[in-house]
């Protein structure tokens, strides 16, 4: 069927190549192969946007080809359906629609065809063609279906007094005869384990749908069924759990009718056979002739935990032919208006999914059944149990309580008091699960809880049943680590252990909080999203995960609770709990970065499409505050929070100044992404607006005779510099020897909050002088990244703390495993290496030595929208001698700066795959270097400031190595430009 692929669209459009053909494709940033095929069960992908984004990546080309850039793409999409299968055949009946050749560099192309019909499967395949005519073979398809669009019967079910639900449904012989596909569209608020004819299948996923505001939106998903039905009698069972929409721990902040009621255990469900000739027959629907009891979850909550009772259960609940003569009707809820909403949507992110299991690296006895369990790492999930291999009476109960922290002083003494470890920084959650037996147990067996997730390293389990309280072993029990199933897709690895730990401290908090949204943590009575959190950590995320998917639904949430008059936005989305509207300025510019970084570091200007307008009221919202005030020097205060836990209270800088610092970079990057868009005029005002404010910043808080931004300390200093960019000729060198003295002055210290973090680094990396930036970045001491791994009493593996000093803080607000300073990561990659990004073409600034010294060794991938990045170098001071590994995809530059001895002339020898391509002498002087017949190399001069050589580079991968006849001072301490 290849063929039939390839000759009619290649005799149209070139010759066939050994390029590579595409791979990864993705539909709305989904990546196919997490679910489930139509043939089998399981969670299915499924879209409802009426004009999906196909992207693809593309690898390096084969060795010896470089240079490979994207001239063109082509698109076929095709109905499976009948006797359709994929040939990507052009003039095939199945084809919904061609693209035709579209000349783009882009590696992502929208659906721009007739509309797509509702609950069908669709395959895609591309070809790409390179900028030398050769078009590469045709990728393989991915396949998506398009979501329901007609809920037909169904309506809302619900009663927080039932939260086993189960419905019989008839299916006729002649119809399972005609049937070619079934599915289970379901929306189980708020989380739900859904099952039929007895078998889960939502097997592969961990509590349920996705947060919103679900007065806004209700997320689906949908589910392959047919290999499950069965001709005659069949069940549909749903449990069902609070999740986020417990009142009691989430209240609505937003204003909301609260006489119509409210349900917080909701349920729409449709069970639909698909037919031969394409149509639809529902089966069965959510309605009042659905019976549902209280089950064996008896309780459950985020923040406080599950309470089984296995007495409650009924075996065979989820099959056919169940006697429910006791179960109780499910009333439909439909007109409780705001608790459940009308609109439906395809749920846009990956599951939430166990994606490790960890063995406790200690469990230690300290009473009878009482033991304490050390997991090595502070994660998100639960504890998996094994129960015993002996007969344990019914009614008999052990609890398990969850803990980030053993306790220690000043918060107590290990042991004493029967105390053994810390929750108060849990606050009110109590974080506490319990099983009661019901006697009839299977020896073996194994539970978890099913509606809950707690923050933890430890767990501390009380009331084991023990046959012999002489000779009680410590149960078998693991943690499960949950979170959104967001790929792991950034790499740093260093020659400085510290900075290697740093870097697994980042992934890891970014990791526990990915919970449908980044939540600010995973443990305590919160859990929420602060926007201020994922402003600060949106690059780092960005770097390190493949995030598409999850944050383009996050900024729809977002969008969902913004004043649509006045364009204000909350501190907190999904608008629960906690926060203000309008949030501070520091938070909601949250939005703004969150678009910035999906262009800037994800290649795309979709989402800033799709929320312009919304950006604009925001902005337009801002202006009007300033501006209606007088300007910046006439406002007394503006927002809450500011630069948050800062390290030394006494140098945070005031809210007022921190918040105009949010809106004028917002403004400069929203310029840059509307010029980038093509958004002419909105760009213009844009950056009008901020000329005007970046003056009225400079003149209120920037002292032309100190050259210090507002009191400045660290924060302060390292925000205006970020938020202005101010000239050499307003001050930029004194500016930055402000910073650096006072970063002398601090001992080498930190100093800052969340958003002086977020700068800081960067700041002191552009100042040139690079030595205050490596002793801060490996100091060991408190205040320091470096304490929070090193220290004696907590090290923190895959987790950063919420406060620079968390153990000898609390209690209260303490978390240990809070994602906001977790934009140190972005410059990490930086410090590595990797050191820029442009986007139009994709080019990347690559640097042997790192940005700033203090590293022999390096490396760093992270993947693009084009594919993945690779790059490693090493500096040897024996041989004198230093290389570089680069490896880019298709479509994608770099520029590689080769650092050089820095004396007036020196010798070098340059090799590319251990061919000789350069040898001589460069002199101060030098600019060009003569390399010729080299593919992939576009120039070649030595760069006079940096004393070091670049090399502009295409696609494709090189292996280069430098002799010299002098050692490069670039090591571990040495300042690159000494």
């Amino acid at each position: 069927m290849r063929s039939l692929v390839l000759l009619p669209f290649l005799g149209l459009c070139g010759a066939i190549s050994t390029l590579p053909a595409a791979t990864d494709l993705r539909i709305d940033g989904l990546d196919p192969s997490i679910y489930s095929d139509p043939w089998k069960v399981g969670l299915m992908l499924a879209v409802d946007t009426p004009n999906p984004v196909f992207s693809w990546s593309i690898p390096p080309p084969p060795t010896g080809q470089r240079g490979v850039q994207v001239a063109a793409v082509r698109v076929i999409v095709q109905l499976m359906m009948g006797r359709c299968s994929y040939d990507g055949n052009t003039s095939s009946p199945c084809t919904a629609w061609d693209s035709g050749a579209v000349k783009t560099t882009h590696t992502h192309l929208r659906y721009e065809g007739p509309p797509l019909v509702p609950s069908r499967r669709f395959c895609y395949s591309v070809w790409w063609q390179s900028n030398k005519g050769t078009w590469a073979p045709v990728s393989e398809h991915a396949c998506f279906e398009t979501g329901v669009s007609d809920w037909g019967k169904s309506v809302w079910i619900g009663d927080d007094h039932l939260n086993q639900l189960r419905k019989e449904v008839t299916v006729p012989e002649a119809l399972m005869e005609l049937a070619v596909g079934a599915r289970i569209y379901a929306s189980g608020l708020g989380w739900a384990q859904i099952f039929l004819n007895g078998q889960r299948i939502s097997y592969n996923e961990s509590l349920g749908v996705g947060w919103t505001r679900y007065d806004k939106r209700a997320l689906y998903t949908t589910y392959s069924v047919l290999p499950l039905l069965r001709r005659g009698t069949n069940a549909i069972g749903v449990a069902l759990g609070y999740g986020w929409r417990d009142t009691l721990y989430f209240p609505p902040k937003f204003a909301y009718d609260s006489g119509s009621g409210y349900t917080a255990k909701a349920l729409r469900l449709i069970l639909s056979l698909q037919m031969s000739n394409g149509s639809w027959v529902d089966l069965a629907w959510t309605d009042s002739s659905w019976k549902g009891v209280l089950g064996p979850v008896v309780f459950d909550s985020v923040y406080d935990g599950e309470v089984y009772n296995a007495s409650r259960e009924q075996p065979g609940w989820t099959e056919a032919n169940f006697n429910q003569s006791a179960w109780t009707p499910v009333a439909d809820i439909s007109n409780e208006g705001w608790a459940v909403s009308t609109t439906m949507r395809a749920q846009a992110v990956p599951p939430i999914r166990n994606l490790a299991v960890l063995a406790a690296v200690k469990a230690t006895a300290v009473g009878t059944g009482h033991f304490i369990y050390d997991f090595g790492h502070d994660l998100s999930g639960y504890c998996r149990v094994t129960l015993p291999n002996y007969h344990v009476p019914k009614n008999t109960t052990f609890t398990i309580r969850h803990a980030e922290a053993l306790i220690h002083p000043p918060y107590g003494t290990y042991g004493v008091n029967n105390s053994f470890l810390y929750y108060e920084n849990l606050r009110s959650a109590l974080a506490t699960d319990k099983y009661t037996f019901s006697g009839n147990e299977i020896p073996g067996q194994v539970w978890e809880p099913t509606f809950t997730y707690h923050g933890f390293r430890y767990a501390e389990v009380t009331g084991w049943p023990c046959p012999d309280p002489k000779s009680c072993t410590p149960p078998d029990i693991k943690l499960v680590h949950i979170r959104t199933a967001i790929d792991v897709t950034g790499r740093v690895n260093t020659s400085e252990p510290l900075v290697n730990a740093i870097q697994r401290m980042v992934v890891g908090a970014i990791g526990s909080n990915a919970m449908s949204v980044m939540t600010d943590c995973p443990q305590r009575d919160e859990r929420l999203g602060w926007l201020g959190d994922v402003h600060a950590s949106a690059q780092t995320i960005e770097l390190n995960y493949d995030i598409r998917a999850f944050m383009d639904q996050y900024l729809e949430i977002i969008v969902d609770d913004q004043n649509p008059t006045l364009g204000t936005i909350p501190d907190v989305v999904p608008y629960y709990r906690y926060g203000g509207m309008p949030g501070d300025p520091s938070w909601t510019t949250a939005f703004p970065e969150l678009l910035w970084s999906r262009y800037r570091l994800g290649g795309t200007l979709v989402p800033y499409g799709k929320h312009r307008e919304a950006l604009f009221k925001l902005l337009q919202h801002m202006t009007a505050t300033v501006t209606n005030q007088g300007g910046f020097g006439n406002m007394t205060d503006w927002g809450y929070y500011g630069d948050w836990v800062p390290a030394k209270a006494a140098d945070k800088p005031s809210i007022l100044y921190t918040s105009a610092a949010s809106y004028i970079s917002a403004l400069r990057k929203s310029y840059l992404m509307a010029t980038a868009y093509g958004d002419t005029e909105l760009a213009k005002e844009y950056i009008a607006t901020y000329k005007k404010m970046r003056k009225c910043f400079l003149d209120t808080f920037f002292s032309t005779k100190t050259y210090a931004f507002e009191n400045g300390g660290q924060s302060a200093q390292a925000i205006g510099l970020d938020a202005t960019e101010i000239s050499v000729k307003e001050g930029l060198a004194e500016a930055y020897q402000v910073l650096m003295h006072r970063v002398g002055d601090d001992d080498y210290k930190l100093t800052v909050g969340v958003l002086g973090n977020k700068v800081i680094w960067d700041q002191l990396a552009n100042s040139g002088n690079h030595t205050a930036l490596n002793k801060l970045l490996k100091q060991t001491l408190y205040p320091s990244f470096g304490y929070m791994h090193t220290n004696n009493i907590e090290p923190a593996t895959v987790n950063l703390w919420e406060l620079w000093d968390a153990p000898a803080e609390g209690p209260g607000m303490d978390s240990r495993n809070h994602h906001m300073f977790a934009s140190v990561g972005a410059f990490l990659y930086r410090y590595a290496g990797f050191s820029g990004l442009e986007n139009n073409p994709p080019a990347i600034d690559l640097k042997v030595g790192g940005c700033c010294g203090g590293l022999s060794s390096g490396s760093v991938q992270t993947k693009l929208l084009h594919g993945t990045v690779k790059f490693s170098w090493d500096l040897s001071p024996a041989t004198k001698a230093s290389s570089a590994n680069v490896t880019l995809p298709s479509g994608v530059g770099a520029i590689l700066h080769i650092p050089i001895p820095h004396k007036e002339t020196c010798t070098i020898r340059l090799y590319d795959h251990e061919s000789l391509i350069f040898s001589g002498r460069i002199k101060s002087s030098t600019s060009k270097l003569s390399i010729s017949d080299v593919d992939g190399i576009m120039e070649a001069r030595v760069e006079k400031a940096s004393r070091s050589l670049l090399l502009r580079i295409a696609s494709g991968e090189f292996k280069f190595s430098m002799e010299s006849n002098l050692w490069i001072p670039h090591g571990p301490g040495v300042d690159p430009n000494m």
